[in-house]
């Protein structure tokens, strides 16, 4: 679809063979929402710009929820709603792109145990392209800074019933269930900016670059009082 702003701008692809996968994307209406829709044709307009974007990874956003039924499952309907996008691209009628080809949902960790269930959930609506969940934790004091869009609350990660609910998982990947396996990933992702951090200040170090020793502890001071300022709660 055009985009009048987009289109003042036309950059031919360096490398348009190079087979790519998008591994992060949302899709969502909002009727009421002035420019609140980004579904197929879409997303479609954005990968069809030259590129050889062969398969996209869907990422959760809170989009399409079950309106009645359990809190808890009612983000099942985001994960029955993208497999539905998903099989329309797979039917080949809009492209060779495979939209959604990998879903990741959303499961409320905090749950506990019982969050077992949400993840059977999810796995029963895609058992062919769900991959795992994303529960966003960014949470500040600041009201100047947005916390993650699940609105998480302070000290998240150290509630005893988020980290049941992490246990599932855990338990999930000693069983080589890959979902779990995936999931895990996810998380682990989370600690590269911190772990690239330390690991810059220690060279730095290494190599006596004390200006660079001294702006790499700035900002890994930054990174782990963050982490402290989630400990309060």
């Amino acid at each position: 679809m055009s985009n009048p702003w987009l289109d003042k701008i036309k950059e031919a692809a360096l490398e348009p063979e190079l087979a790519i996968v998008d591994p992060h994307h949302h899709l969502w209406d909002y009727p009421k929402v002035t420019g609140g829709r980004y579904l197929l044709d879409e997303l479609l307009g954005d990968v069809n710009g030259g590129h050889n974007i062969v398969a996209t990874v869907f990422m959760e956003c809170g989009s399409m929820y079950r309106a009645a039924g359990a809190e808890a499952l009612r983000p099942i309907g985001e994960t029955e709603f993208v497999q539905g996008v998903a099989a329309m691209s797979a039917s080949g009628t809009y492209g060779t792109t495979r939209v959604a080809a990998g879903i990741v949902g959303f499961a409320d960790l905090a749950l506990g145990a019982s969050v077992r269930d949400v993840l059977e959930a999810h796995i029963d609506a895609s058992p062919n392209r769900f991959r795992g969940i994303r529960h966003a934790a960014g949470w500040h004091a600041s009201d100047d800074i947005r916390n993650s869009h699940s609105n998480p609350p302070q000290g998240l990660l150290l509630q005893k019933t988020f980290r049941e609910g992490f246990a599932q998982l855990i338990e999930g990947m000693h069983q080589g269930d890959p979902h779990a396996v995936m999931t895990i990933g996810l998380y682990v992702l989370t600690l590269v900016p911190l772990l690239r951090v330390a690991f810059t200040f220690v060279l730095f170090l290494k190599e006596q670059d004390f200006v660079y020793v001294a702006a790499t502890a700035y900002v890994l001071a930054g990174l782990v009082l963050g982490v402290m300022l989630g400990r309060v709660g």
